[in-house]
């Protein structure tokens, strides 16, 4: 009889060894990424902790088991895949012991922005005024990687851009499998000395060789005449409330243009209400 009983609780594990299974663990740790931020297979690790204490990967049929199950699958070998978006959870199971790990996929489905950025030197640094979305243009809070083609115009530090000379680049940005191209253009904002001419009915602006940007706003419409010393060929007409004039001086000249307090209110005074002068591409 005694022999009898011996083999009865023998032949669990005598069975399980002539399957290949080996003993069940003491406890089964499942190792994933903290967050998953590509469609590309990540191995999914699980350590098997024996009764002694003794730690090893997990030899054997590991059964996986993700939820919700439409946030990603597990192929052959433990090769997760996220599907989509979200948080869940992946249990592990190996002869009846079972481990869990938080699953968190983050997929970058493109970077949401302005498709063209412009930016003032004088302001100084600033953050980069685009986002990583998800398929369903939820932002992610996952990290851009910017590069600069020219890093004398602008370039990116500390995730921040920071302009440089007035010029054009391209900026790339990319985060997880998506990457996109942004041009960007630095201007340079300036306060030259206001030259009153023709009794303050007009201001002058004395410039260095350059190419300039002259812009006006006023209250009301009104018909604008813009000269460039230098570049006759620069000069500018128009009606309405917003002027833009742009010229390319060859050499040192000068700029003049309507006063914009006389304009508006017969006023004499120099103003430079509403009138922007940028250096710019």
């Amino acid at each position: 009889m005694r022999s009898l009983r011996c083999s009865a609780l023998l032949a669990p594990a005598l069975l399980a060894l002539a399957c290949g299974q080996g003993t069940p663990p003491r406890e089964l740790r499942v190792e994933l990424p903290e967050v998953v931020t590509s469609a590309d297979p990540v191995l999914v690790h699980a350590r098997a902790v024996q009764q002694d204490g003794a730690s090893a990967e997990a030899k054997g049929k590991l059964e996986y088991r993700v939820t919700p199950p439409d946030l990603a699958q597990v192929r052959s070998g433990g090769a997760l895949i996220c599907q989509r978006t979200g948080e869940g959870s992946l249990a592990v199971t190996l002869l009846g012991v079972e481990g869990r790990a938080k699953l968190t996929c983050k997929l970058a489905a493109r970077i949401e922005g302005p498709l063209k950025l412009k930016i003032d030197a004088t302001a100084g640094e600033s953050d980069p005024p685009w986002s990583v979305v998800d398929a369903a243009g939820k932002s992610l809070d996952l990290p851009l990687s910017l590069t600069s083609d020219r890093a004398s115009v602008v370039q990116v530090r500390g995730g921040r851009l920071v302009p440089g000379g007035v010029g054009k680049a391209t900026l790339t940005g990319r985060s997880g499998q998506v990457s996109r191209q942004f041009p960007v253009e630095v201007v340079r904002t300036l306060s030259p000395e206001v030259l009153p001419i023709d009794q303050n009915r007009r201001i002058s602006y004395s410039l260095d060789a350059g190419k300039y940007r002259l812009s006006l706003k006023l209250a009301s419409p009104h018909r604008i005449t813009v000269d460039w010393l230098g570049a006759p060929y620069c000069a500018y007409r128009g009606d309405g409330a917003e002027h833009v004039a742009e010229c390319t001086l060859q050499n040192k000249g000068s700029v003049s243009f309507d006063n914009p307090a006389f304009l508006l209110r017969g006023d004499r005074t120099p103003s430079t209400e509403g009138v922007t002068l940028q250096e710019v591409p």
